[in-house]
């Protein structure tokens, strides 16, 4: 069994968007001997803001390295290598400085799944330092900033001293230690669809979208809240259809014409519109399929 510890960097990192200017992986044997180190540069800006103070690579190193595509096809080797354990400090966010990359490139997003250090050390000892230097120390384990892939190195050599310490396998310690730590990079690929889908919604509410001429043309739309959230799938396709032929949407139910319900009593948008008889209430599907002038009618008069 291999462990694999990897890391990622940004020069720039805000909100959606990242510009990700290195990819580092370790991979280590059953006996946590490292065969493998490496840490790839990628071409990205300048670092700004607050990432100025941390990325410690020179930065005119970054405008000379390869492009994001170039170097995709060695990432996405390291994640398809079999029985292997990986790991990494806060996999959530190399996962999602990835999966951006991936999105931004065109690229399938990668799969995997690994843990996360922090978390299978704080099951295993009451521990609640996040740094890795801070942890490093605590365990008397070597912490330079100048070395090569210092962080995925010392992810390893945390494995180890507790494996060591309690004459246990790699396997044995994520699985006793691994509850909840275990992160998987298609969840959080999905969060990113779905805060960029959350965005466009945003931008649909905005009214500053090109305005086309159709069938819904001057007619207010409202809908229920879960049509954001957890069915914004379903939002997107209603916003889409809605904008593209016309209509206008938005959040205030109290001012639409009509009402798209998502069928749920707790709607929070559906009660201000109880005693607005003018306010047509209908269902997605009744959007898509129903001949509009039998709830447009009294729109337009």
């Amino acid at each position: 069994m291999k462990l694999v510890a990897f890391d990622t960097g940004c020069s720039r990192d805000y909100n959606n968007f990242c510009e990700m200017c290195l990819f580092g992986f370790v991979i280590a044997n059953e006996n946590f001997e490292i065969e493998t180190s490496e840490c790839i540069l990628i071409k990205a800006n300048k670092p700004t803001g607050r990432l100025r103070n941390v990325v410690k690579v020179d930065s005119k190193k970054l405008s000379m390295a390869p492009d994001y595509r170039a170097v995709r096809k060695i990432i996405s080797q390291i994640f398809g290598l079999k029985d292997a354990v990986f790991i990494a400090h806060s996999p959530e966010n190399n996962f999602r400085h990835l999966c951006i990359m991936d999105r931004i490139h065109s690229f399938s997003p990668v799969k995997c799944k690994a843990y996360d250090i922090l978390t299978l050390l704080r099951n295993y000892a009451n521990i609640h330092l996040y740094s890795l230097s801070g942890i490093a120390s605590i365990l008397g384990i070597k912490f330079d900033y100048s070395e090569s892939n210092h962080r995925a190195k010392t992810c390893v050599r945390i494995v180890e001293y507790v494996c060591k310490e309690e004459r246990i396998s790699l396997e044995r310690f994520v699985e006793v230690c691994g509850r909840g730590a275990l992160v998987d990079s298609e969840i959080i690929n999905h969060k990113i669809l779905t805060a960029f889908k959350q965005k466009r919604l945003d931008l649909f509410y905005s009214n500053k979208m090109v305005v086309k001429n159709g069938k819904f043309n001057n007619v207010k739309f409202a809908m229920s809240e879960s049509f954001e959230n957890e069915n914004i799938e379903l939002g997107f396709r209603i916003g889409e259809y809605v904008i593209g032929n016309g209509g206008i949407m938005t959040k205030r139910s109290s001012e639409a014409d009509v009402f798209i319900w998502d069928g749920s009593s707790t709607s929070k948008r559906l009660g201000p519109i109880y005693f607005m008889d003018h306010i047509k209430v209908i269902r997605p599907s009744e959007l898509f399929t129903t001949d509009v002038s039998v709830f447009l009618l009294d729109c337009n008069q």
